[in-house]
């Protein structure tokens, strides 16, 4: 299903190629292996995951492509690389890439965060 999200997100009608193909593998067995550590803890340690299209929280998110747009705000979640954790009262963060807004003008919309617990 991820992978469907990405393709569609770049608007791909050709094969991945071999390299990417293996990241992707790749970050997918980590986020499993991440998910199972979670899980093997007792109490389990609460999972959330950010939707497409929500408001990026920099509380509870990390931008991947924010080294790359500095002088530009993220607003919106365009996909989630890596859920998120609530370890004893701390957070570690989701991580995820941005849709950008130029900082020029302020706008006070408010939208839901976006966040959903995994069952656990």
């Amino acid at each position: 299903r991820k992978m469907s999200e990405i393709v569609a997100m770049l608007g791909w009608n050709r094969a991945w190629p071999e390299p990417l193909l293996q990241a992707f593998f790749g970050a997918s067995k980590s986020v499993f292996l991440v998910h199972l550590l979670a899980n093997s803890v007792h109490p389990s340690l609460p999972i959330f995951r950010v939707d497409k299209g929500a408001r990026f929280d920099s509380v509870y998110m990390e931008d991947m492509g924010g080294d790359r747009a500095r002088r530009l705000v993220p607003t919106m979640i365009r996909i989630m690389v890596a859920p998120g954790f609530y370890v004893y009262g701390n957070v570690v963060k989701s991580k995820v890439l941005c849709r950008y807004h130029n900082n020029s003008g302020n706008n006070s919309e408010s939208h839901d965060k976006g966040l959903t617990s995994s069952p656990v």
